[in-house]
């Protein structure tokens, strides 16, 4: 059996830079994250990503006073453990990763006022897996607005002007300010579990303590066919009890950067998971189908007045898909 990619030493930052923004944004035309829809609505079901700069927000002290917006009169809105927002009606996205694997957990966040017009439900589903079809769109002469998936002119999002996120432990607290294009940044908390705290938009979301995941145990992957035609991909890992999920994000070809995608997560107790091969071929357009592994990750969602936020503590985990 061969190999069809081998890891390098230049894999983390690959990781971070596809996982956090390329799957946010530039791949999939997603700057709330990658994709996010799936045949199920709690974290045994589907699941990427968020336009990200450089990683220099500001970063508070842990006794900094936190000031929080008005919640309104039903106070903060608490999110769901275990349960993530149809792709289509997000309009945020905070992923807590630690990519180096080194114990340094990252923050990064992409935030609209509304769900992205121009996203729809998904063409195909299976039981771990929905495929996405980018909308053909249509061409509006009104500035600031964009086709939606009726190919009607709409007004587009927009990122929210200024976002706090606050995560705290028994250790200490530590907040990252930015906007919803541009806030990211280390969380440098010995604690394993984080409480966050998310204010923008005039709303205050709170996200009961989560940690990370452990590292997958022998995870895998077997491709039938090759980059070019792919046939169906069978991915596996021993069994876990963790309570979290395996998922993965495969966008289109860089070249063909247009929003077309397909996602797929399972519960990590399953051990496997399959993508079939219809889910595949619309992907590998110019130099084939761009797998970039898996993810042990954990979800949490909050309704918000301007749409479904969504939460992940994510590791990621390179795999070679072989055949």
């Amino acid at each position: 059996m061969r190999a069809l990619a081998t890891p390098d030493r230049g894999w983390i930052c690959r990781a971070v830079q596809y996982v956090l923004l390329c799957a946010l944004v530039a791949c999939s035309s997603d700057p709330t994250g990658a994709a996010d829809a799936g045949p199920r609505s709690d974290a045994t079901a589907t699941a990427p990503d968020a336009a990200m700069t450089s990683p220099d927000a500001a970063m508070a002290s842990p006794d900094a006073a936190i000031g929080a917006p008005d919640a309104g009169a039903g106070g903060p809105i608490q999110a769901v453990l275990d349960q993530r927002c149809n792709y289509f009606e997000r309009a945020g996205l905070l992923v807590v990763s630690d990519p180096g694997g080194d114990g340094m957990r990252y923050a990064s966040l992409a935030l609209y006022d509304r769900p992205l017009p121009w996203q729809g439900p998904p063409e195909l589903t299976t039981t771990d897996c929905v495929f996405f079809r980018a909308s053909p769109g249509c061409a509006c002469a009104t500035m600031g607005e964009v086709c939606n998936t009726q190919g009607q002119c709409v007004p587009d999002a927009i990122f929210a002007p200024t976002v706090r996120v606050v995560a705290s432990a028994p250790g200490g607290m530590r907040a990252l300010m930015g906007d919803g294009q541009s806030l990211n940044g280390p969380i440098d908390l010995a604690d394993s579990a984080l409480a966050l705290r998310i204010e923008a938009l005039g709303w205050v979301v709170e996200v009961p303590p989560m940690a990370l995941p452990a590292a997958l145990s022998r995870p895998a992957g077997v491709l039938t066919g090759d980059e070019s035609m792919p046939g169906r991909v069978d991915l596996s890992w021993d069994p876990s009890n963790s309570g979290a999920s395996v998922y993965t994000h495969i966008n289109i070809n860089h070249h063909r950067s247009d929003g077309t995608f397909t996602e797929c997560v399972a519960p990590a107790s399953q051990g496997m998971m399959h993508i079939e091969a219809n889910m595949l071929t619309p992907l590998a357009v110019s130099t084939g189908l761009e797998f970039q592994g898996l993810e042990h990750i954990r979800f949490a969602k909050a309704e918000t007045p301007n749409g479904c936020f969504e939460i992940r503590f994510s590791r990621q985990e390179f795999v070679s898909l072989s055949r």
